[in-house]
């Protein structure tokens, strides 16, 4: 509901007023599961390693690096694609060692997510930090090649946290 006002007669105040939120299922409707169907359901959906999914998507890069110089001939290239993969592995080898030091203390929800976002921009500062000095590493760096690297090892990831989680809930259902 939109709502105008004047206030002390010299300027308008607009009030919006929102209604409730409403995830859309009624709460009279909800049960919580029984100890055995939330063994089941975790059964079923497993949850997929983030030390796994690291190490998975190192070994992908590995590869098509590996493909890189066999296809082009150029190992030059291969070690600039690898540098740019390896320009988003470490920064976010480091956010998860750091997540999961942090793990085992027990700190609030919030202080936890302040963690998250530090460690995200430690994760982008150092990304980026590594992708400038690209030069002092290659002498005339192919762009190109140092970008497939970044999008590869980002897409590595999803790819390889999808393939474990269905491996995994292959493995787990009877």
């Amino acid at each position: 509901m939109l709502r105008c006002t004047k206030a002390a007669g010299l300027a308008w105040r607009m009030v919006v007023t929102l209604p409730p939120p409403s995830s859309g299922v009624d709460d009279e409707d909800f049960k919580p599961l029984t100890r055995e169907q939330a063994h089941q359901w975790r059964r079923v959906h497993p949850q997929v390693s983030p030390i796994s999914v690291l190490y998975g998507q190192g070994w992908v890069v590995l590869l098509v690096a590996a493909l890189v110089w066999v296809i082009s001939g150029r190992v030059l290239w291969a070690a600039e694609f690898a540098y740019g993969a390896v320009s988003v592995w470490v920064p976010t080898a480091l956010m998860l060692w750091a997540l999961l030091r942090g793990r085992r203390s027990s700190v609030g929800a919030q202080a936890a997510l302040a963690g998250f976002f530090f460690w995200e921009g430690v994760k982008l500062v150092l990304a980026l930090a590594m992708m400038a000095a690209t030069p002092f590493w290659f002498a005339y760096p192919t762009w190109l090649a140092l970008m497939a690297g970044v999008m590869v090892a980002l897409k590595a990831h999803w790819l390889v946290a999808w393939r474990l989680s269905v491996r995994l809930g292959r493995n787990n259902v009877q």
